[in-house]
């Protein structure tokens, strides 16, 4: 029997109208599904990363610290950027279309007539793919929450929660301690776990005293210094002193990368390291659309910032990175909220130049023109799409100028696949 379509791009159109709705959170699908594919294992070990901002970032560093210290690897990331084989890495290689089409046709075999969101299809796919390689090491990223995402079916040897902050509050809930209790979802009885938020909501600590949770947080049980050409991270009795920074360093990325090493270190046992793995790590470490600096004259930045939070560390880099004017190319989703990001940014911002991005979420120029007035505080142009608001921003800055495509993963990637795909 032949596959249901012959090309990636057809079968994923397809997946994004299998379900009533984009996003069905719960784990009655995709748990059913998971049981026909009688899968008994991804990996010896499994690692699993929630929270706000910053889980890709962990799995990045993650799966770059494995791969130098000799570790067969899986990792499966969302969204992607310019292709969707970015979300599922086999020992530090994308997917092929090939095997994720293969994938494909063996989740809609085992899904029978139920149906599956766009998002557990490829969640199952990845499952798929990792069983079947003798894998030492699996990182998942949560997309959602943590208790009712389809990567929750898996009981991880560890979980990493970054940062807290206010997003998705339609499904998660309106403040940090609702959205803290849907990330604490990952926790398991027993299990090791870290928590990379400083100012960490109570509900987390709660739910990992009931379950027993060996939680440990960044800035009590342990935490790094910044010098002027190096970094050290300890914690307790361990440390790792004179450490070189990694590309694109803010003290966010620092934060995300001492939680990846502290879970590393918890797992040292089973996955033993050296500090040249570590080094080796931090050479290697990149993560595309993260204050990324793409060009110098104009400097252009690339950033996903999708909320607030992360839009306030993207404000912090370009605070310790100044330049004399700063343009902002934005484009939005729907149910973001883009006057936070606005506010967020507003003091770095000499011109805005917005769009709506390729996306059937994108927030509408109508509705952007409504929130710009009270929020944007420095000019605004409006366009019909974020290439035209990338060009014109391009014809008005001058070379010692800064230019920041920012706002979602969408407007980041028309960016990056009208400018810059060859060099990515």
């Amino acid at each position: 029997m032949g596959q249901k379509f012959a090309q990636l791009v057809e079968w994923l159109q397809w997946q994004e109208s299998l379900h009533a709705t984009e996003i069905d959170l719960g784990l009655e699908r995709v748990s059913q599904v998971y049981g026909q594919l009688g899968i008994r294992s991804l990996a010896d070990k499994v690692i699993t990363v929630a929270g706000t901002n910053g889980k890709g970032s962990c799995v990045a560093f993650l799966e770059k610290l494995y791969l130098a210290a000799g570790y067969r690897t899986g990792s499966y990331t969302s969204p992607h950027l310019l292709r969707y084989n970015e979300r599922i890495s086999i020992a530090g290689e994308y997917a092929t279309d090939e095997i994720i089409m293969q994938a494909f046709e063996a989740v809609d075999q085992a899904r029978g007539d139920g149906s599956l969101t766009y998002f557990e299809f490829g969640t199952l796919a990845a499952f798929y793919l990792f069983a079947q390689k003798p894998l030492d090491v699996v990182i998942l990223e949560v997309g959602m929450g943590g208790r009712l995402d389809a990567t929750n079916i898996i009981n991880a040897d560890a979980a990493l929660i970054t940062a807290i902050g206010l997003d998705h509050q339609m499904w998660l809930g309106p403040n940090r301690e609702d959205i803290a209790l849907e990330k604490a979802g990952i926790l398991r009885t027993g299990q090791y776990a870290v928590c990379g938020d400083r100012q960490p909501p109570t509900s987390l600590g709660r739910v990992a005293e009931t379950l027993a949770t060996k939680l440990h947080y960044l800035g009590r049980d342990f935490d790094y210094s910044v010098l002027e050409s190096n970094w050290r991270w300890h914690s307790g009795e361990q440390e790792f002193a004179d450490l070189p920074f990694p590309k694109f360093c803010n003290r966010a990325q620092l934060d995300n990368i001492a939680c990846s090493l502290k879970i590393a270190e918890l797992l040292h046992a089973s996955l033993p390291f050296t500090r040249n793995h570590l080094e080796l790590a931090l050479e290697r470490y990149s993560l595309p659309g993260r204050c990324q600096v793409i060009e110098d004259f104009p400097e252009v930045w690339l950033d996903v910032a999708h909320n607030p939070q992360a839009a306030a560390v993207l404000a912090d880099a370009l605070t310790d990175a100044p330049r004399r004017v700063t343009h902002f190319v934005a484009g939005f989703l729907a149910d973001k909220d883009a006057a936070g990001i606005m506010d967020t940014l507003a003091s770095k911002s000499a011109h805005w130049y917005l769009a709506a991005p390729q996306c059937a979420r994108a927030m509408p120029i109508q509705a952007l023109r409504q929130i710009v007035p009270e929020h944007a505080q420095s000019p605004v142009s409006y366009h019909n799409n974020i290439a035209a608001a990338f060009a014109h921003a391009r014809q008005q800055a001058d070379s010692s100028d800064r230019i920041v495509v920012t706002g979602s993963f969408y407007t980041v990637a028309e960016v990056m696949a009208e400018h810059y795909s060859k060099r990515l």
